[in-house]
This record gives structure tokens, sequence and C-alpha cells, in this order.
């Protein structure tokens, strides 16, 4: 979305998808470095929650660190 980023948090902008999935694979922070596990926790746990808890789907996952053989399993698995 054009703009938003101006207007909102992107976790919120996250948590505000209706229908859909959101895989997130190795993020980093606006300067390009890795968060520690304790930043990632708290950036994603509202858009965890909200995309989690819909009648017991799962349409949000963080992979940190995966291997291009894992991000192409979960891949995979989340184009189901």
């Amino acid at each position: 979305v054009a703009g938003a980023i101006q207007s909102y948090d992107l976790p919120d902008l996250m948590a505000n998808m209706k229908t859909g999935k959101l895989m997130i694979f190795d993020p980093v922070n606006a300067k390009g470095i890795k968060p520690t596990k304790e930043e990632l926790d708290k950036t994603y746990a509202f858009p965890e929650k909200i995309l989690n808890t819909s009648k017991n789907q799962k349409r949000f996952w963080l992979y940190e660190d995966a291997s291009q053989k894992e991000l192409l399993k979960h891949l995979l698995y989340w184009l189901e």
C-alpha cells in the first residue's frame, strides 16, 4: 500500500489483513540489521495474535535464519 507506512505501523497494517496469509522470512529493521528475538516477539506479537486466532486457522508465520531448503518447504506449504 503506497504511502501507508507514513500513517501506520507495519505490524498494525499486517494485523488488519482481512484475508490471506502472511509469511515473513529473515526480517531486518529499517537499518538492515537483524532484530533480536525479543524485538521480533514484541514487533510481531499483535499481527500474530490477530492472524492466528480466527477459527483456529494459522495465517501468520515468521521464520528466522531458515535455510534455502527450509524456505522452499515452508513456502510450498503456505501456497496450499
